[in-house]
């Protein structure tokens, strides 16, 4: 934006000798200040310039010689003022470009904490406090000069008034709220307004769609069977065999019942604490629909009538050897029994072919993942060999099968605190399952084709 002065030129803009704006010829202002041009007087003609006829006819008296008029004090005081003007101008643009200067050099430390593993939302607000503190205390200081440099009122008004707007928009920029809404939004990109109280997003999942789809129908070819099994309404516990390092089964599950089921019912998984330890795993599986297994969120959720999935094996179903697969792990103390009694809800048991196979591990090096933050570090005959690439899941091909449900509601409430009770039940819901995946895997031929 151009800035003129009280002279009528721009004073960021270095002057030029042959132009200068002090030039009556080049200044329309001080052009104003020309004797001629305010009295009117004609300038005098050029000696070489031949007279008109007229003036031959006329007989005048010469003309009085002109004497030159004394420079205006007004006029002097006007020059010195818009010196000092350019002068303070000038500085005010150094200053100003160096705390930009500043301000970017904040920007870029801001940055680099935001690309940096581990995001640390207060050390990001600390950086942008100690940006806005400097930030504010140089644009104090341009102020105070322009308040001692110009005591008189009127031009200091006027000078305060012309760097207002860039000191206001500056001083908006650095808003630490500002940024602190940018990095909410930014961490929230992609998501809703509003989330269940387990971090359930329907817009999340809805973006992930076409992600869910290509896993579910063309990478793994899933194939599901007695989906008919799981109530049509109300309550029901989905006991399940677990494998494949990540809980792609967990997931693979939800979307088997979403997309077979007759009334196309929703399930909540309940994943074990370990996935939420590698990075983005626990926040994708939230945002997806699962939940942090525990006997609170399970019995939560099952009081709103929701159809939840369950992995009795914890830690030791998808961290077993590849040696070990398919062999189904003890099934802890039994809690999803007493959960199933207490709540009286029937126990649908499901038996998952195929996702053994897409991380194949051969052996664990956990020292290796303690210093890099993992609680589980794999061996598989991909990774770490290929890097990253290692961690795309192998396309096996996957079998789900839904078996009857098991009644509970035959036992009192009370009857969860026995433990003989709990014990028979786990082992048999346990021996159902077993039996399911030995059948799954009699009539598959091919891993990799089925």
């Amino acid at each position: 934006m151009e800035i003129k002065n009280i002279l009528g030129h721009d004073p960021f803009q270095k002057e030029d000798e042959s132009s200068s704006p002090r030039d009556p010829a080049k200044n329309p202002s001080l052009k104003l200040l020309n004797t001629f041009s305010q009295t009117g007087i004609p300038s005098p003609r050029s000696p070489s310039e031949p007279p008109t006829l007229e003036e031959l006819r006329r007989v005048s008296p010469p003309a009085a010689p002109t004497i030159p008029h004394p420079p205006s004090p007004d006029l002097s005081r006007f020059t010195r003022l818009d010196r000092i003007v350019d002068i303070r101008l000038r500085e005010i643009e150094d200053q100003i470009v160096s705390s930009f200067q500043l301000l970017e050099e904040g920007m870029e430390e801001i940055m680099q904490y935001l690309t940096a593993p581990g995001l640390d939302t207060h050390q990001i607000e600390e950086g942008i406090r100690r940006v806005v503190d400097t930030y504010g205390r140089r644009f104090d200081s341009v102020i105070e000069s322009i308040n001692t440099s110009l005591p008189r009122p009127k031009p200091r008004k006027s000078l305060l008034n012309r760097v207002a707007s860039p000191i206001f928009k500056g001083q908006q920029l650095l808003r630490p709220v500002l940024y602190r809404n940018l990095l909410r939004r930014f961490s929230m990109r992609g998501t809703g307004e509003e989330v269940d109280e387990f971090g359930y997003d329907s817009v999340y999942e809805d973006r992930m769609k076409f992600l869910f789809d290509f896993l579910y129908r063309k990478w793994w070819r899933i194939e599901a069977e007695g989906v008919s099994n799981i109530p049509d309404a109300g309550r029901a516990l989905l006991v399940s065999n677990h494998s494949g390092a990540i809980p792609f089964d967990a997931l693979m599950i939800k979307l088997a019942v979403r997309y077979t089921h007759p009334l196309r019912r929703e399930v909540r998984p309940l994943v074990e604490n370990f996935s939420y330890f590698f990075p983005y795993i626990g926040n994708f599986l939230a945002r997806t629909g699962s939940v942090r297994a525990c006997q609170e969120n399970a019995q939560r959720l099952l009081e709103h009538d929701e159809a939840i999935v369950v992995f009795p094996e914890g830690n030791k179903g998808p961290t077993k050897l590849f040696r070990e697969r398919y062999r189904l792990q003890r099934f802890g103390r039994g809690g999803f029994v007493r959960l199933a009694i207490k709540s009286r809800t029937p126990i649908v048991p499901i038996a998952v072919v195929g996702a053994e196979e897409i991380y194949p591990v051969f052996a664990r090096a956990d020292f290796i993942g303690k210093r890099i933050g993992l609680p589980i570090f794999f061996i598989t005959p991909t990774f770490p060999w290929l890097g990253p690439f290692g961690a795309i899941p192998l396309p096996s091909k996957w079998f789900i099968k839904f078996g009857e449900a098991i009644r509970c509601d035959e036992y009192p409430p009370e009857a969860s605190e026995d433990e003989i009770l709990v014990n028979q039940l786990s082992e048999k819901i346990r021996g159902v399952i077993q039996e399911m995946v030995y059948e799954v895997l009699k009539k598959r031929k091919s891993v990799w084709k089925g």
